[in-house]
C-alpha cells in the first residue's frame, strides 16, 4: 500500500548525504542525529514518521508501542533481529532493509580473508616478526583446489559465490529457505555434505532462534580437519566454548570473524572474560570490528537502497 510521505524522519547513524536529500526532496523533515541515544529515540518516537536505524538502535515493541504515528522503519544493512518486526507489521509499519546495499563488501572481506589463509599470509607474518623463516612450512593452496561451502544463499552469500567461482573455485551452497541455484555460481548442496566437502566455510545469515549458536560441536564436527570457517554474519552464531575446543584441538586450522559476541562497548567490558579474551587472542583466530561490510563504496549504496525503497512506498 502506498504511503503518503511527509512528517519527520529520524535519522540514527551515519548516512550518506544523498539519503538526507532524497528524503527531503520526498517532503520529510529529516532530524539527522548519528550519535542519538535509545533514551533520546524514546522521547520523540511518538511523533516519527520514519526511522532510520543501524545495529545499535533497537526497536523491541516496547518502544514500538510508543511509536503511534510511525510509517516505516528503514534498517542500515540486512540484520532486522533488532526490531520486533512482527509487532511493527500488525501496526501496518513498513520494515524496509537494505541487504544488497553491502552485500558486494561482505563478500569481498570474506574472500580476503579466505585468500589470507589460503596462502597462510597471517600466520607467516607472526612467525617472521618472531624471528622465524620457514618457507616450506608456509606453501599455500590455490584456488582450483579449494573447495568453498556457503551457507545462507541470500545477496551476500551469491556474492561471495560469485566470486570465488570467477577465480576457480568449486563452490557448494547450503540455505534452508532458498531454492534457486541456477545462477551457475554454486553447487546446491545438503549441509552434511557441504560441511564434509568445504575446505573453507563461510556464513551468511541472519540472526534467529533457528541459527543462535549455530556453530556448535555438532557443526564443527560435521567440518574435514583443517578447514577455515568464516564469520561475517552474527556473533552469536559462534557458541564459543566448542568453537575453542575446535581450534585446541586444531581440528578448525583457522577462524575469521568479522563478527562477535559482544561488540562496541561491550566488547570492552567482557575483554578481561577468560574464554572470551583467550579467543580473541588465539594464534589461529583473526578478528575485525564489524568492518566487512563497512567500505566506502556500500556507504553510498546502502543509502542509495533505502532511498528507492522508501520512495516506492509513497
Amino acid at each position: 500500500m502506498k504511503q503518503k510521505a511527509g512528517g519527520r524522519v529520524l535519522v540514527c547513524d551515519a548516512v550518506h548525504d544523498c539519503l538526507l536529500e532524497g528524503l527531503s526532496s520526498l517532503g520529510y523533515e529529516v532530524d539527522y542525529q548519528p550519535n542519538v541515544r535509545l533514551s533520546e529515540v524514546d522521547q520523540c518516537i511518538a511523533n516519527l514518521s520514519g526511522i532510520v536505524i543501524n545495529s545499535r538502535s533497537l526497536l523491541p515493541k516496547e518502544r514500538l508501542e510508543k511509536a503511534t504515528s510511525l510509517r516505516f522503519i528503514a534498517r542500515l544493512g540486512s540484520g532486522m533481529e533488532i526490531v520486533d518486526v512482527p509487532y511493527a507489521t500488525s501496526c501496518g509499519i513498513a520494515c524496509l532493509s537494505a541487504p544488497e546495499g553491502n552485500a558486494f563488501s561482505v563478500a569481498e572481506q570474506a574472500l580476503a580473508a579466505m585468500l589470507s589463509w589460503m596462502n597462510n599470509l597471517t600466520v607467516a607474518d607472526r612467525y617472521l616478526r618472531e624471528g622465524s623463516w620457514e618457507r616450506e612450512r608456509f606453501r599455500g593452496r590455490s584456488c582450483q583446489d579449494t573447495q568453498l561451502g556457503v551457507i545462507g544463499y541470500g545477496h551476500t552469500g551469491k556474492a561471495l559465490a560469485q566470486r570465488a567461482k570467477a577465480l576457480g573455485m568449486t563452490v557448494y551452497a547450503y540455505d534452508k529457505y532458498h531454492e534457486d541455484f541456477h545462477d551457475g555460481f554454486a553447487l546446491k548442496s545438503d549441509l552434511s555434505d557441504l560441511l564434509h566437502r568445504a575446505h573453507v566455510v563461510s556464513l551468511h545469515l541472519p540472526l534467529t532462534e533457528e541459527t543462535k549458536h549455530y556453530v556448535n560441536d555438532s557443526f564443527l564436527s560435521q567440518l574435514q580437519p583443517g578447514t577455515m570457517l568464516i564469520n561475517t554474519s552474527r556473533g552469536s552464531m559462534i557458541e564459543l566454548d566448542d568453537t575453542l575446543k575446535a581450534l585446541d584441538d586444531g581440528h578448525l586450522d583457522f577462524f575469521y570473524c568479522d563478527v562477535l559476541p559482544y561488540e562496541g562497548d561491550a566488547f570492552v567490558q567482557v575483554f578481561d572474560d577468560e574464554n572470551f579474551r583467550r579467543f580473541i587472542q588465539h594464534p589461529r583466530v583473526s578478528v575485525s570490528p564489524h568492518i566487512a561490510g563497512w567500505s566506502f563504496a556500500s556507504y553510498r549504496k546502502l543509502s542509495e537502497v533505502l532511498l528507492e525503497k522508501i520512495r516506492n512506498l509513497t
